[in-house]
């Protein structure tokens, strides 16, 4: 796979992290998810979005 692909399937995997924890934010602020759901929510965005920048060599 070339390195540009990679990086870019990198950087829309980071975007989706960072989506997934902003609309958890606002789902707890008009209380439509349980907060045991939204750390798990939150947790797993967080995971997406630091792990898709560092994967993709954005974070060095």
């Amino acid at each position: 796979m070339k390195k540009k692909t990679f990086q870019r399937i990198c950087g829309v995997i980071s975007f989706m992290g960072f989506m997934l924890v902003l609309g958890t934010v606002g789902a707890m602020e008009n209380n439509n998810i349980a907060f045991t759901q939204s750390i798990i929510h939150s947790a797993i965005g967080l995971v997406m979005f630091g792990g898709g920048a560092y994967a993709g060599g954005y974070m060095k």
